[in-house]
């Protein structure tokens, strides 16, 4: 609903507080690419944890999987995706919008189906595995954002490009 909302008055938004595309472009990679660098930080080595630690932090990563899951599936990156998404629309604003409720309705579905199946998931490929997938999407998602970025650039500089 976040996303829907923010994908039909994102252009409301940039008008109301007088904000360029490609200003935004640039503050959503760098949010985009702060929350990538730190899934490709990972955690504190286990081999520098003593027992009490290594079990606080088993247990504090338990903890976080549900109330920091939610808000970042429709968090800062999420929003910056599907505002620039519908400013860009290449057909039309409503096709654009469409697609763009299409594509987070799958996204929805898909997150859901993953969620649900999370512990089958997680038993099959560890807790070795789920860092490793991690860091490589954190990888991806800094590539996003060095892309938002550099685009946000050639749109504020033209001369630039």
């Amino acid at each position: 609903i976040i996303l829907i909302i923010f994908t039909i008055i994102g252009n409301l938004i940039f008008e109301f507080l007088h904000i360029t595309v490609g200003s935004f472009r640039i503050a959503g990679g760098i949010v985009l690419l702060i929350i990538a660098l730190q899934m490709v930080k990972g955690n504190t080595p286990q081999s520098k944890l003593n027992a009490r630690e290594k079990e606080e932090n088993m247990e504090r990563d338990q903890v976080g999987v549900v109330p920091l899951g939610v808000p970042l599936l429709a968090g800062p990156g999420s929003i910056t995706t599907v505002m620039i998404a519908a400013t860009d629309g290449e057909p039309s604003w409503f096709i654009s919008i469409l697609v763009i409720i299409v594509c987070t309705a799958i996204v929805l579905a898909s997150a859901y189906i993953i969620l649900r199946n999370s512990d089958l998931i997680f038993k099959r490929i560890g807790r070795t595995g789920a860092k490793v997938f991690s860091r490589i999407m954190g990888l991806l998602l800094a590539a996003i954002a060095v892309q938002f970025i550099a685009e946000g650039i050639k749109d504020l500089f033209p001369i630039l490009a």
